[in-house]
């Protein structure tokens, strides 16, 4: 038997984790190991981007500032501008637009993906579901929270037609919202209940995919022209 090609080889190298990959994608591009192991850190230890997020939230930095030691500072700390963390956002939600011709650094985006959606969101809800997750992730599986909560968003605090002010948040998709409804749905409305500043009792908590999403969440395109159209 030849075991020339076993894929199965002990001695086989393994393959590099993402951290390692992104390691190695920053100081190919002129940062150095040491900076490069804290933007690592900061991207996707701390704050929980994949691979291809934190590629795409380097490169996107580094094109806005157009200047690797500013870029290097911003990621160190893990700071991302509202721009690029929309683009993460898009990005999640599968309604990303291609990168342009031969971009390679960013993964590829199918052509058969929705149409790029911009959304509508209220700050405080953002912030108070953030803190949201914060606890819930201590408390939770690591699995469970990023298979069911890490890709989530704060949208809105409303009034509902019961009078009474609603959390309103994304998730990737029904069978996510109906889960989250369900199973977990106690010990969110209680983090909540334990986070809530605001006036009022403590909002119960709605959660909205991308069908079920209100038109006064969703903002219009913006209008594209050309110099020299009619």
């Amino acid at each position: 038997m030849d075991f020339t090609e076993n894929p199965f080889d002990i001695n086989s190298p393994p393959s590099p984790s993402p951290q390692d990959a992104l390691l190695a994608f920053l100081t190919e591009r002129g940062v150095f190991e040491a900076p490069a192991r804290r933007i690592v850190e900061a991207l996707m230890d701390e704050r929980g981007l994949d691979l291809d997020e934190a590629k795409a939230a380097f490169l996107k930095t580094l094109r806005e500032t157009e200047d690797i030691r500013l870029t290097v500072a911003r990621l160190k700390d893990g700071h991302l501008d509202e721009d690029v963390e929309a683009a993460l956002d898009e990005a999640k939600w599968g309604r990303v637009e291609s990168g342009g011709e031969g971009n390679t650094d960013l993964p590829p985006v199918s052509p058969f993906r929705p149409q790029r959606l911009r959304l509508r969101i209220d700050p405080e809800a953002q912030d108070l579901w953030r803190q949201v997750l914060s606890e819930l992730e201590l408390q939770l599986s690591r699995p469970v929270f990023d298979t069911w909560l890490r890709p989530s968003r704060g949208l809105a605090l409303r009034a509902n037609g019961d009078g009474r002010q609603h959390l309103y948040v994304l998730v990737t998709n029904g069978y996510a919202a109906e889960w989250l409804s369900g199973r977990l749905y106690p010990r969110i409305l209680k983090t909540v209940r334990s986070l809530w500043a605001g006036e009022g009792d403590p909002p119960p908590v709605e959660f909205l995919t991308k069908e079920t999403l209100p038109d006064d969440l969703v903002a219009p395109p913006p209008v594209e022209f050309f110099i020299g159209e009619a």
